[in-house]
């Protein structure tokens, strides 16, 4: 009675396979059908696709061999196999009920629940590569044949890959054509980077000593300017200059004798980046763009690229202060 049960049982299991499980059956199945065929070489079972319309399911298997010193391959070999849809229902039924897979197939052959019967075509065909050569386990391939195909494919990939230089950009320029390290790049390589810590130290340096020149420099003429106070000497400097009240001296002498004050050769011009600093650092309140208008407006520069001050001071003011009225405006 028990046998008729689990026989009854056996064609349910069948139908109620979902294709999830029946490609996890044969990725199990080739794993272990692949081991038997080779001890040389590392592989992975991969699932590429299922056709409904003729229930077959696609695998591919990867054969390589790496090693410590090279992990990544330099050379793959692939075999296609394809199952039948009716071969994995049966073994996964096989697996379920601990039946031998011939016994299922018979339960499968009797019951009238399934249409679709194992068939007298090969339940697994396989093929290496490209070629249109198929492959069953049973027949075409003698014992030992297997991983001699594996050995051809690899060897065929590896002389070609010599023979057309079919390495990256980032490998050639790092390894030689045997694997191993370029010994005279990497120093030189190690060389370079010793030399552009040294760049970037020395540019550091040069920076600080820089920096300190600049405040020792603006250091002493603030200190200049204390003594020329403090002594009462007509030493002005423009900075000092640019402290006279407004409401004592107009804005156009105070710009013409702080333009005077920096013109060293007494040339009555300065550079655009001379007037520019100068009305920067001046106690104006002019922002970089007010600073931008009122060069554009006020600023004619010769061929040279300088500024006649005279001109300048005379049509300065008159922006300076539409500026500001502007600036009040935005500010409410």
């Amino acid at each position: 009675m028990e046998t008729v049960k689990e026989a009854l049982a056996i064609p349910r299991l069948t139908l109620l396979a979902s294709a999830d499980s029946l490609v996890q059956t044969g990725r199990t199945y080739l794993a272990d059908l692949v081991k038997n065929y080779t001890s040389k070489y590392e592989y992975s079972v991969q699932f590429v696709e299922r056709n409904p319309a003729d229930d077959l399911f696609l695998f591919r298997v990867t054969f390589s061999s790496p090693t410590p010193e090279k992990p990544v391959p330099e050379a793959e070999a692939h075999v296609h196999f394809q199952l039948k849809g009716w071969f994995l229902k049966n073994m996964r039924t096989s697996q379920l009920t601990g039946r031998d897979l011939q016994d299922v197939e018979a339960a499968v052959r009797k019951s009238p629940l399934i249409a679709e019967k194992p068939d007298k075509e090969p339940p697994i065909v396989f093929w290496f590569e490209s070629q249109n050569l198929k492959h069953t386990p049973e027949r075409t391939l003698a014992p030992g044949k297997f991983q001699r195909w594996i050995d051809r494919i690899v060897q065929d990939k590896l002389r070609l890959r010599r023979q057309n230089t079919m390495r990256t950009a980032f490998e050639i320029s790092r390894m030689n054509v045997d694997g191993a390290p370029i010994a005279q790049l990497l120093h030189e390589q190690k060389i370079a980077c010793i030399l552009d810590e040294k760049s970037a130290e020395y540019e550091a340096q040069s920076n600080a000593r820089r920096e300190a020149l600049t405040a020792a420099a603006t250091e002493a003429a603030r200190q200049k300017e204390r003594e020329a106070r403090q002594s009462g000497r007509a030493i002005l400097t423009p900075r000092m200059l640019f402290e006279v009240p407004q409401e004592d001296l107009p804005l156009e002498q105070v710009l013409e004798k702080v333009f005077h004050a920096a013109d060293e050769d007494k040339e009555g011009k300065l550079s655009h980046k001379d007037v520019a600093d100068l009305l920067l650092a001046s106690p104006l309140g002019l922002q970089r763009w007010d600073l931008l208008l009122l060069l554009a407006a006020a600023a004619h520069e010769d061929r040279q690229g300088y500024i006649r001050y005279q001109d300048f001071v005379q049509q300065a003011p008159g922006v300076i202060r539409t500026l500001r009225e502007r600036r009040k405006v935005s500010a409410k």
